[in-house]
């Protein structure tokens, strides 16, 4: 066993002020980690009061943007005293990966827990669909490529994951495939540049997942078209992204390279090719290349885009209606703005400013 902690000012002060989690004799309890930190800890207990102002006044003095919340603690019954001090955190304005909060997730993004390789075929995107279903839609699931980007043997199934993580609000990448060949680095840099590029277009569907209730971010096909018997019982894995975006990843029998799609009644468009699909419609066996965007346009058929290379924002409208009205909430260096895209037909497209009023120019 590891004895190496014996405290310092911070938890002392905690101590003193009666903040830390105790066991039966009100004395502060100590808990190891088999994982990580392997040394006895104290932890706050979120549910006494003043504990979550005093861990958030704390926190702000690292001046990081985030924190992943991952506690690797086995507490049983004690769950819940994690709530309140990530709930601070993300109120006054830090960004939360939350992972332990009880019966709710009060960060910016909810962390799904332990997933792996193998579980994109199955569990990690029934969870994105249940979280998101559940009015929580801004899932993330560890890294790119979780515990497998080494592994030469099956290199195609890391790609295929940092696709999927690349259709969600959230997005890592923890290990840098250096025995890789170039080709394979193309693709899996492409991945995440296009999550890059997507993310005025998240972030705009998150806001309006924060303000409603909806689960723009991520949306089941159940709920984004209730009233369609075939969308609502169609059992691989797809789902909305905002009003626009179908995502479609190859994730069961990846090695196959084929997927059954279902598209809506519509007008859709292959993000990658620009293919035309008029809906209802069921493409049998599709073909999905592991360099392919797994991504479909239809809906309003505008979608707001950061350029890579300039971080500009730039805007996608493709012929889907002869109108169509689209708004969207975005960010850049800080600031904050809303935009509104409106077509009163496909030759008379206008922008405009929502926060100055004004028009913007575009191309």
């Amino acid at each position: 066993e590891v004895h190496s902690f014996y405290g310092n000012d911070l938890s002392d002060d905690a101590q003193a002020k009666k903040l830390l989690l105790t066991n039966e004799d009100n004395q502060p309890r100590l808990i190891t980690s088999k994982v990580y930190p392997i040394v006895p800890c104290y932890l706050m207990d979120g549910n006494r009061s003043g504990a979550a102002s005093w861990f958030q006044k704390n926190y702000a003095k690292w001046k990081v943007d985030g924190i992943k919340e991952d506690t690797m603690m086995e507490l049983e019954e004690e769950t819940s005293i994690f709530n309140k001090l990530i709930a601070r955190i993300a109120k006054m304005g830090g960004h939360v990966v939350a992972r332990c909060g009880e019966f709710s997730a009060p960060g910016t993004l909810l962390r799904i827990n332990d997933t792996d390789i193998e579980s994109m075929q199955d569990r990690t995107a029934i969870n994105y669909l249940q979280y998101a279903a559940s009015g929580v839609p801004n899932v993330y699931s560890d890294v790119c490529g979780i515990h497998n980007m080494h592994n030469l043997n099956d290199i195609e199934a890391s790609i295929r994951h940092t696709w999927l993580l690349s259709l969600t609000a959230g997005m890592a990448v923890g290990a840098f495939p250096v025995k890789w060949l170039e080709e394979e680095k193309s693709i899996f840099k492409k991945a995440v540049d296009f999550h890059y590029s997507l993310a005025p277009y998240l972030y705009s569907a998150g806001m309006r997942s924060y303000e409603t209730g909806f689960p723009y971010t991520l949306t089941p096909m159940s709920i984004a078209f209730a009233e369609d018997r075939q969308a609502v019982k169609f059992e691989d894995f797809q789902w909305m992204i905002g009003e626009s975006v179908l995502a479609a990843p190859l994730l069961k029998n990846y090695k196959d390279g084929k997927r059954d799609i279902y598209l809506p009644e519509g007008t859709w468009y292959d993000w990658e090719t620009s293919d035309k699909y008029v809906g209802p419609i069921l493409l049998e066996r599709f073909e999905i290349p592991l360099h392919k965007i797994p991504c479909f346009i239809g809906g309003s058929g505008v979608v707001i885009l950061r350029d890579k290379d300039s971080d500009n924002i730039v805007a996608r409208v493709y012929k889907v209606n002869r109108k169509t009205s689209a708004d969207f909430s975005s960010m850049k260096d800080d600031d904050k703005y809303q935009v509104k895209v409106s077509i009163t037909d496909l030759d008379n497209v206008s922008v405009r400013n929502m926060t100055t009023g004004e028009s913007v120019q575009f191309e």
